[in-house]
């Protein structure tokens, strides 16, 4: 079953989600999260004077903004094929393919 939206216009989760459905969801609140909070400590360690300390904060943090979507990805993949829904975990791998081809020619052209 989808979710539902109600009268406040946020979708509901489904209560039917699997742990693996669950803890991604998890784990992406917990990480944007805490790439908003190192992005405002990148930026207010910058306008403080640590420049050096800014950056490795920053890096950090665009690395994390990063690898989300891969990690993501991977589980969509998990539990598409825990659904059996080979459609959807084909997408999922395609997607992946393509995720890795961008970064692998951003490596590469580095």
């Amino acid at each position: 079953m989808m979710g539902r939206v109600g009268r406040s216009g946020v979708t509901a989760i489904d209560p039917d989600s699997s742990p693996v459905e669950n803890l991604r969801r998890g784990i992406g609140r917990a990480s944007f999260a805490v790439a908003g909070a190192g992005l405002l400590a990148g930026v207010f360690l910058s306008l403080a004077g640590a420049r050096l300390l800014s950056a490795a904060v920053l890096k950090t943090v665009f690395g994390l903004l990063l690898v989300l979507p891969v990690v993501n990805v991977l589980a969509v993949i998990g539990e598409e094929i825990r659904r059996r829904d080979w459609t959807f975990a084909a997408v999922a791998v395609f997607v992946l393919a393509l995720l890795g081809w961008a970064i692998a020619g951003r490596l590469a052209g580095s």
